[in-house]
């Protein structure tokens, strides 16, 4: 895909900012009814995996508890994994997120790299091999 030098940066996915920290804390069988929006497979007593995210529209930090499909979880549901602290968790996601973005910004720039590096190949080809570069 090309891109130019004017470009900005692809809008953040929501995908990369939530980090897995634990499961729901109770049985989904005991407190939700057969049509209530757990799955099936959750109603059936299988740990439901309980993400850390964070509002990104919101004033200053606002920290999500979320579940698979995108649904808030109150802090007080949430079961967080073997050894893993609040702050942990928060630090954990931090580090996370830290490094999806990173990755997000170099990839950008190396696409603009590219960009550069086949703009002047062509410049190149269109003058000669012998013209000076």
């Amino acid at each position: 895909m090309p891109v130019s030098e004017s470009d900005p940066l692809p809008p953040r996915g929501k995908p990369d900012i939530q980090y897995q920290v634990g499961y729901f804390s109770t049985d989904a069988s005991s407190n939700q009814p057969a049509n209530g929006r757990r799955s099936t497979k959750a109603r059936k007593g299988n740990a439901i995996p309980i993400y850390l995210s964070l509002d990104l529209d919101a004033d200053g930090i606002t920290w999500l508890y979320k579940d698979k499909a995108g649904q808030r979880v109150f802090k007080s549901q949430v079961k967080l994994l073997i050894g893993l602290s609040e702050a942990q968790a928060k630090h954990n996601f931090l580090t996370h997120f830290d490094i999806s973005e990173k990755n997000k910004v170099c990839g950008h720039n190396l696409q603009l790299i590219v960009e550069a590096a086949r703009r002047r190949i062509q410049k190149w080809a269109t003058a000669g091999a012998g013209a000076p570069i």
